[in-house]
């Protein structure tokens, strides 16, 4: 009888661990996805600023493969832009969900023997 109490209360403890858990694996998960974001707009950017120093190497002085130009600098102002959007609307995000109730909150009505008066 003594280990079914024992394993009773063992329930009960590894119930309470599962949620952290799940958790804590959402959370790792969700940094990894962000890291491999970073790391890959960050290639995008190297490759825009390398194909920038390619063409300013090699082809400007005869001003030749002008394509090259506009092609780096969309390659390297296109993560920059998306980064900082993604960073101003995850500020401008309500977080909470008491931050919620008060966007969405209902105005107080006036009380039915007051009506407003813009003279007072």
């Amino acid at each position: 009888m003594g280990s079914n109490k024992e394993n009773s209360t063992t329930v009960s403890s590894n119930d309470k661990e599962v949620p952290q858990r799940d958790a804590n694996h959402r959370e790792v998960k969700k940094v990894v996805k962000i890291v491999i974001a970073c790391f890959v707009s960050f290639i995008v950017s190297l490759a825009g600023g390398l194909t920038l120093a390619w063409w300013q190497f090699e082809y400007h002085p005869e001003n030749e493969q002008l394509w090259m130009v506009p092609f780096g600098l969309i390659l390297l102002a296109t993560p920059v832009i998306v980064w900082v959007s993604l960073v101003f609307s995850d500020i401008c995000t309500l977080k909470t969900n008491k931050d919620i109730e008060r966007a969405t909150a209902q105005p107080l009505p006036l009380p039915d023997d007051s009506t407003p008066d813009p003279e007072r």
